[in-house]
């Protein structure tokens, strides 16, 4: 229900009043949008709703992130030293100013024959995959955000290490003893200095396992 603002006369639901033809309120024009704009504050304000779950005075919750490993690094290293101890099994042993070359496992037959230790690849081999399980082991639970077992890993890895080391140094004297004994002059292969190195760095990491958790460990 609505009045003539002109004669006050009851103007019912009608654009126009009955008695003197006037335009009643509700025939008025609403404000427009550049009109509000200029000046004209709305009628009322809304105010932003919290998200959902969370009370006015608390920040919206964020989702959880997974944790970040500290470091992949040794990991990584100590699978990148197994791998290169294990293909320094196929690589020459010996090589001679003509070109010939003896590979890893080619000398074990001469150093068996020679009655010299002969086994080396074989214990290269054992240290070599031993390490590259233990890294990933390592790799895999930092991943899924475990713990590995800092005291295994670390345990594992360093006597790996000094298997292929060992296994390594016992090869190079094995050689050498047969050569002088045969009178045969060769020099030492990249192979047999590369399972050498891989041995030694394997050792290396072992140690650094047992002293840094972070190798094992995440956030």
């Amino acid at each position: 229900m609505s009045f003539c603002g002109s004669c006050g006369t009851d103007a019912g639901q009608g654009r126009f009043c009955p008695s003197c033809g006037a335009a009643t309120a509700g025939s008025q024009p609403r404000p427009t949008a550049s009109e509000m704009n200029s000046g004209q504050q709305p009628l009322y304000r809304s105010t932003p709703q919290p998200a959902y779950g969370t009370a006015p005075w608390q920040a919206p919750v964020q989702p959880n992130s997974a944790p970040t490993s500290k470091s992949l690094g040794t990991a990584i290293t100590l699978l990148v030293f197994a791998i290169v101890g294990a293909i320094s099994t196929w690589l020459p042993y010996l090589t001679d100013d003509y070109g010939d070359s003896l590979k890893g496992w080619d000398s074990r037959d001469p150093l068996e024959y020679w009655g010299e230790f002969s086994a080396g690849p074989i214990f290269i081999i054992v240290g070599t995959v031993i390490s590259a399980i233990i890294a990933l082991v390592i790799i895999t639970n930092q991943n899924q955000a475990k713990n590995s077992n800092q005291a295994a890993c670390g345990v594992f890895t360093l006597l790996s290490g000094l298997v292929i080391l060992g296994a390594g140094g016992a090869t190079l004297i094995a050689l050498d003893t047969a050569l002088q004994n045969e009178g045969i002059t060769a020099n030492q292969g990249i192979g047999l200095w590369l399972g050498c190195l891989s041995g030694l760095a394997i050792t290396i990491l072992g140690i650094l396992i047992l002293a840094l958790p972070k190798a094992t460990q995440v956030k």
